[in-house]
This record gives C-alpha cells, sequence and structure tokens, in this order.
C-alpha cells in the first residue's frame, strides 16, 4: 500500500510457529513492487489488488489474542469495511471448512463478502 505521503508498506502475516511474533505486521518498502512478480525464492507473487477501495482509511477495529498478536483488522476505506484477517482456511472431512487465525495467509473481506474478482478462486 501506499501512504499519501509517497512511503509504502507492504501488509505480511506470520503463523504462529511458537515463536511469540505472529499475526498481521507491516514492512516499509522502497518502492511499489509490479504486480504478478515472483518473489525471490518464494512460492508467493505480488498482485495488484484491483477490488479494494482506495481512499483515506480510518482502523474500525483491531483484534490481538493478548500478546500483542494483531489477528484482525477492520478499516473504513471510502465508506466500504474491510477486514483482513491473519488466518487459513482448512478442509475438514464432509466438506466443512475451518479458519485457523494466526496464520501466515491474509483473508480478506469488503463489506462483509469476499472480493468477487476471478483470480479468487
Amino acid at each position: 500500500m501506499m501512504l499519501s505521503d509517497g512511503e509504502v508498506y507492504r501488509v505480511l502475516s506470520q503463523s504462529d510457529d511458537g515463536s511469540g511474533y505472529y499475526g498481521l505486521y507491516l514492512e516499509r518498502q522502497v518502492a511499489m513492487e509490479a504486480p504478478s512478480c515472483p518473489e525471490s525464492g518464494s512460492i508467493y507473487r505480488t498482485r495488484m489488488l484491483n477490488e479494494l477501495p482506495i481512499g483515506a482509511v480510518t482502523i474500525a477495529v483491531g483484534e490481538s489474542d493478548g500478546s500483542s498478536a494483531v489477528l484482525r483488522i477492520e478499516a473504513i476505506v471510502d465508506g466500504s469495511k474491510v477486514t483482513l484477517l491473519s488466518g487459513e482456511v482448512y478442509e475438514r472431512d464432509a466438506g466443512n471448512f475451518f479458519v485457523a487465525e494466526g496464520d501466515e495467509s491474509i483473508l480478506v473481506q469488503v463489506n462483509g463478502v469476499r472480493p468477487t474478482n476471478n483470480l479468487w478462486g
């Protein structure tokens, strides 16, 4: 994300691996990365999230687990509620699913639903 003053940050999530450092966090970047470029030595890619609103942001809710780990952020962006959750969706038997919080993925909802772009699966 790029701030109005031109500073660039990347939103990341660390899984709870027992080190005590997990959840959502920001990492300062020198510049915006090009969309869809493979990261060096990683399976992850960077892509533009055109589904997300742009504008002034107000943090509405920040949820932690008591150890300073931020697991969920809700922000109001240009009138839309954007929720970021540090977690992963896992399948259980019989096609049921559950969300494990404090995982390495970032789950995103806009106004209570997942973005509808075909890239989200």
